[in-house]
């Protein structure tokens, strides 16, 4: 099989799709930044949304083919908005969540566990382990592994005392322990090959939890303009 490259893409909107370029086109799209905006003409539309049937991308009925005939150009941010769709904690923790999607979460760290194993394990892939919390008191159980857990404990090592606020972004609900036990326990949340995180993070309309947001979203307005040119920003 040949190499493959693949991409999260958002609108204006918010709506997210997989888009996936193939080898010939590889060199046409590899060098586009993470976070840009472009305007991207001569894509094909595939109703297979799937690398794995139990891992979507996102939740979006279509994909993006980009073919080497494609054309792209930069454009200005549409939007200077998240694209975070934040999950409730109490959501994830009823063992009816679909764990075939992505999912974003943001509470404040309780406890971060032992990073293991040691550095020096051949071949091994390194964990660390940590629990969030909601203003409510929900808690979930959550894993970084490889690159993830670098960075997470090179990050986490530099934060002074005191509250810390994490944002998951395109992280996975792995499995519900209610799933294999019959108990109602928390489900654990595992960060993926696209996952992002953010500690004490400063975005524009996020802080608080998933409530708090929701609560803001219903007492605002927003007024877009329309265009129907196929503008879009890496996730």
């Amino acid at each position: 099989m040949g190499r493959t490259l693949n991409f999260i893409l958002v609108d204006e909107e918010g709506t997210k799709i997989h888009a996936t370029v193939n080898r010939p086109a590889i060199n046409l799209f590899d060098s586009l930044p993470e976070g840009s905006w472009a305007q991207i003409s001569g894509v094909c539309v595939s109703s297979s949304n799937w690398i794995d049937c139990n891992h979507f991308l996102s939740t979006h009925p279509y994909m993006l083919v980009l073919p080497s005939t494609a054309t792209i150009s930069p454009i200005s941010p549409l939007t200077d908005r998240h694209f975070f769709n934040f999950a409730l904690f109490e959501d994830v923790m009823s063992g009816f969540f679909n764990i075939a999607y992505p999912i974003d979460l943001i509470g404040t760290i309780h406890i971060v566990g032992k990073l293991s194993p040691a550095k020096n394990s051949a071949n091994a892939e390194r964990s660390i382990p940590f629990t969030i919390r909601d203003q409510s008191g929900n808690e979930l159980y959550c894993i970084a592994y490889g690159r993830v857990t670098e960075k997470f404990s090179l990050e986490w090592s530099l934060i002074p005392d005191g509250d810390v606020r994490i944002l998951l972004s395109e992280w996975r609900v792995s499995a519900s322990r209610k799933m294999y036990s019959g108990l109602a326990e928390n489900m654990i949340v595992d960060g993926g090959k696209y996952c992002r995180f953010y500690l004490n993070p400063e975005f524009p309309g996020v802080g608080g939890d998933a409530h708090a947001m929701e609560r803001r979203d219903e007492s605002e307005m927003e007024i877009s303009a329309v265009d129907d040119s196929d503008a879009l920003s890496t996730a």
